[in-house]
């Protein structure tokens, strides 16, 4: 592949797709994620009301509408009532990786460059090796570090087996529309009620609250050093790429429910309570690594439509 990323374009900013959060329909046969003011494939439902989608459309749902200045666009439609309608259902939102997104040589603004666009699932499932992926994005690292050996392999700081390690939990905290519109569930409840659990199992329990972007960038560290300089037997999560991040540093990762991306490697909400805990090697989450690759896209790729190969 021959990098075509424009060191004129704004990737961080919403101009050059012209999309808001929330459902937009395919049109034509291209599949450039911009309306077609801007040049791309894409139109926004109508209101975004459940009424307004069509058996056959093919649809883009970009983030979670609730956030929408807008309050008549926060209209939320559960991607499990969308399924068995449409003939396609994508999801966009922030990479299944963090470390893309983390200000450093190969994102030095700190800038949202990359995304994931999982097909019929908010989290990526199974998913294949696609050929040549993993040197696609090392070429994309490399244009931004400058660095022709850069790979995103040095993007990960220490490197660990995932084991547990002590009697403590670190209980990771999503927003509190993900409980609420997929759920129905209450943030503070579940945080409460997963405590509760926890100590009655013997751990001593840690909640890590998540802020917002700017604010998690100027005073919390980040999650992956954070396990490294601390002893955690596992991360309990709800529905968070926290997950990747915290096998990525060698803490086992417990998932709440099915939407979830640690494949093979993540401890289910069931196993915890029967007291197992899945420990991987190194090379097993490298693995599942390079199959959230098939998922995982620079905004370029989004905009000119190379992201698309039938999935």
């Amino acid at each position: 592949m021959r990098v075509r990323l424009d060191k004129n374009t704004d990737y961080q900013a919403k101009d050059p797709h012209g999309l808001h959060w929330g459902l937009n329909r395919f049109v034509g046969k291209g599949h450039k994620l911009k309306t077609v003011e801007k040049g791309g494939n894409l139109e926004r439902i109508a209101g975004q009301r459940f009424e307004s989608i069509q058996p056959g459309d093919r649809l883009l749902q970009f983030g979670n509408p609730w956030i929408a200045k807008d309050p008549e666009e926060r209209i939320f439609n559960h991607y499990e009532k969308l399924l068995p309608i449409v003939d396609k259902y994508y999801f966009w939102d922030n990479p299944q990786i963090p470390h893309f997104l983390y200000k450093d040589v190969w994102n030095p603004r700190g800038h949202k460059l990359w995304i994931r666009l999982v097909p019929d699932n908010i989290m990526s499932r199974d998913c294949d090796f696609v050929p040549d992926r993993e040197l696609q994005i090392n070429e994309m690292l490399q244009w931004y570090t400058g660095n022709k050996r850069y790979t995103w392999r040095n993007m990960l700081p220490r490197r660990r087996d995932v084991k547990a390690r002590g009697k403590k939990v670190l209980l990771l905290s999503s927003s509190s529309g993900v409980y609420h519109y997929y759920s129905n569930l209450d943030r503070e409840q579940w945080l409460r009620d997963q405590a509760e659990t926890l100590t009655g199992l013997g751990y001593e329990v840690e909640i890590r609250r998540k802020m917002g972007r700017k604010e998690r960038i100027l005073h919390q560290p980040r999650l992956d050093q954070y396990l490294y300089d601390n002893d955690f037997a596992f991360t309990l999560s709800y529905q968070s790429a926290s997950m990747m991040e915290s096998l990525i540093a060698g803490t086992p990762a417990v998932t709440y429910n099915h939407r979830h991306c640690g494949g093979k490697l993540a401890t289910t909400y069931e196993e915890m309570l029967d007291g197992h805990i899945r420990e991987n090697k190194q090379e097993e989450v490298d693995q599942r690594i390079l199959q959230l690759f098939s998922d995982t896209f620079h905004k370029h790729e989004a905009f000119d439509g190379s992201w698309y190969r039938g999935q």
